[in-house]
């Protein structure tokens, strides 16, 4: 059926009213689209003026030639419409009947989704079109200015749909629904147009109201973007990693942020003094406690790790980051890891963890633990290439003694990898690192302070398992 076809089949069932409701309800299914839903509020106009008995053909080459659109495009607009024809026809009923009431039909369109999660599958193939069409490309191209990594994080930003089933599978009532994403497009907008202010409550306050929101944490990486706080885009997209680890594509872009996060000083806002953030990360020079911080070292899912030094001492200082520091939570459940890791027997190859503390001045939580000053075993591999047979040898038997050990004791790793594996300079020994995420076995399957790797992680764990 050709666009026009569809065209006159919505504006037959809804006359004067049809581009009202079709823009309103793609209002809420793609917030922040703007060009592109005028776009296809243009196409709906054109086509309730002209007659039914015109060539479809050149009707379509005509009216994308005075929208300055690709002929492509405007047949993705017909797919596009298409949805409004089949499985959200209750929903456009809906907005026709109180089409009067302009201020409401958000709210409205929000209900109805919220109460028929079966439309699961028409919102995500509405957010597909949308992205294939060229008119979204270029204003994600706008929005990412030079960034290449940061297009996937707006298209995602944009991706409504994740959100909905989010929400969906919450079970969150008709009218929380439309609240919530009707706070999260008013977030969207704010973070488009590079205002700040306020931008990292709501953003807290969206994860408080729907725990474990892997879309939402890519709302605060697209604003980490935006302001090209890389930092803040490390924390969010390894979150979201965390959250989704079958996710290919967004683990591949959380490792290329990591890496450059590896190589720089994570850089502090860039925004003016009217929208800096209270809750900037630590930097070198800083002093956490007495401990010197020197360089950052590393950059994971719950904290920054620095070579730190006092009193001639030096340790690995992992700090809790800002945001995770202020969810009561998340710091009984680290407190309890950390009191099951100070159990870890002394053995040359499992890192030391020395202390933990609490720093008022700066209201952070941090793990002390031994400094380890040689190259991970995933960096010595893309150095000189994979282990001789009597390398593996010498070098792994003393991990797994080491490793069961921890076991006898209860406490399991969970993220097992060689960029968790460090050698030590004085005596070459290789350890194992990073326990940040163990817990103890009595916890698997119930503690989230961590996450996991996917590409060495057990089965289990990929499909929420305990294991």
């Amino acid at each position: 059926m050709s666009v026009l076809h569809r065209c006159f089949s919505l504006l037959r069932r809804y006359g004067p009213a049809t581009r009202v409701v079709v823009t309103n309800v793609l209002n809420v299914l793609a917030p922040g689209s703007a060009r592109l839903i005028d776009l296809v509020g243009g196409v709906i106009e054109a086509a309730g003026e002209c007659a039914e008995e015109i060539s479809h053909e050149q009707w379509e080459r005509d009216i994308a030639a005075k929208l300055g659109q690709t002929h492509s495009d405007v047949e993705q607009i017909g797919e596009l419409l298409k949805c409004f024809e089949g499985p959200l026809t209750r929903v456009c009923d809906q907005v026709a009947a109180h089409a009067d009431q302009i201020d409401r039909l958000p709210a409205i369109v929000a209900q109805v989704i919220a109460a028929d999660p079966s439309l699961s599958q028409v919102v995500h193939r509405v957010n597909d079109i949308k992205e294939a069409i060229n008119t979204f490309k270029s204003d994600i191209a706008r929005l990412a200015e030079g960034q290449d990594e940061a297009r996937a994080v707006f298209v995602r930003m944009h991706r409504v749909a994740d959100y909905f089933d989010e929400l969906w599978h919450l079970g969150i009532k008709p009218a929380e629904f439309a609240r919530l994403l009707a706070e999260r497009a008013e977030v969207t907008k704010c973070v488009e147009r590079g205002n700040f202010v306020h931008v990292d409550d709501r953003i807290r306050a969206i994860h408080e109201r729907v725990p474990n929101s892997a879309s939402t944490a890519m709302l605060e990486a697209a604003a980490g973007f935006r302001r090209r706080d890389y930092a803040q885009v490390g924390r969010a997209l390894t979150l979201a990693s965390r959250l989704t680890p079958g996710d290919q594509e967004l683990r591949s872009l959380s490792l290329r942020v990591t890496k450059r996060l590896s190589q720089h000083t994570p850089p502090s806002s860039n925004v003016g003094p009217q929208t800096a953030r209270a809750d900037a990360l630590l930097q070198p020079g800083d002093t956490l406690d007495g401990w010197h911080l020197e360089i950052c070292v590393g950059y994971g899912g719950w904290g920054q790790v620095f070579r730190a030094r006092r009193a001639g001492e030096v340790r690995a200082l992992k700090v809790m980051h800002p945001e995770l520091a202020k969810q009561r939570d998340f710091v009984q459940r680290f407190k309890k890891e950390i009191f099951a890791l100070q159990r870890l027997p002394r053995h040359p190859n499992l890192v030391r963890i020395d202390d933990f503390g609490y720093c008022d001045e700066k209201k952070l939580w941090y793990l002390a633990m031994e400094y380890l000053d040689g190259p991970t075993l995933e960096s010595f591999l893309a150095a000189k290439g994979p282990l001789t047979e009597t390398q593996v040898w010498k070098v792994f038997p003393p991990v797994l003694e080491g490793l069961a050990k921890a076991h006898a004791l209860g406490i399991v790793h969970r993220d097992i990898k060689p960029g968790n594996m460090i050698f030590r300079r004085s005596d070459q020994c290789l350890v194992l690192a990073d326990f940040g995420l163990a817990v103890d076995q009595l916890e698997i399957g119930h503690t989230r302070i961590g996450g996991l790797t996917t590409l060495f992680a057990a089965t289990e764990q990929l499909y929420g398992e305990a294991g």
